[in-house]
């Protein structure tokens, strides 16, 4: 029987076709079969006939557990037929379901920016390590050193961290010097900003309407490692 996270795919691509997203249009079908959880694998689940219980439905986010086996829909009211005709095709299929009303939810990049600086810095010793604020010399952002990888059949080691941290959504140039922390997470009671690596790769981030441009499937960079033992490992 299809479990929690095929029904949470099912539901999700049956939101995103009909429009039901507040914050995002319908997706044409050939861009729907790029789209899945950001842990999962890309690729259609198992399908469920819900067109007639998941319309006019306004959703925010769609999520499951894997641990007990639960999907959540995040909506911005409640149309109240509605949640109680998906909840109750949920429980058809044996798989529960929570709705939960969460308002309007809106991502205000500007005022985010104004917070004040925590400083974000993991140490190992002296050096800076996984989980620390970094970003490109020059940018007034932050993101976080994700890990330390190497390609396959190469002994190089590398930061791994999102594209839009390290490669500025395509716009960093290769070189560009790599920050821990971040300047704007400098603090008196933290180290300095020191320049822990270099801009070195990226994974394609893409712009454009889904139905005409294939979207990207991963939103990765990489930052090519000093030898001075600037990062600990």
């Amino acid at each position: 029987m299809p479990g929690a996270r095929e029904y949470a795919e099912s539901l999700m691509r049956q939101f995103l076709a009909g429009g039901n997203f507040v914050n995002a249009g319908p997706m044409a079908s050939g861009a729907l079969a790029h789209i899945a959880p950001a842990h999962s694998g890309v690729g259609a689940g198992a399908e469920f006939e819900r067109d007639e219980v998941v319309s006019n439905l306004p959703v925010q986010a769609v999520a499951f557990s894997s641990d007990d086996e639960r999907v959540f829909v995040y909506v911005t009211k409640g149309p109240r037929r509605r949640e109680l005709e998906l909840r109750t095709s949920a429980t058809d299929e044996g798989v529960p379901l929570t709705i939960a009303i969460v308002g309007n939810v809106a991502v205000r990049p500007t005022q985010s920016a104004k917070m004040r600086a925590r400083g974000g810095v993991f140490l190992r010793g002296t050096r800076k390590a996984c989980g620390s604020s970094i970003a490109p010399a020059g940018e007034g952002y932050a993101g976080t050193f994700g890990a330390l990888v190497r390609r396959s059949g190469s002994s190089e080691l590398f930061m791994l961290s999102n594209n839009h941290v390290l490669g500025g959504c395509n716009h960093t140039e290769v070189g560009q010097p790599i920050m821990a922390p971040s300047p704007i997470d400098a603090t008196p009671s933290t180290p300095p900003p020191r320049a822990v690596g270099t801009h070195a790769d990226i994974c394609e981030l893409r712009s454009g309407v889904p139905g005409l441009v294939a979207p990207g499937l991963a939103d990765l960079a990489l930052g090519a490692c000093p030898t001075n033992g600037a990062i600990g490992i």
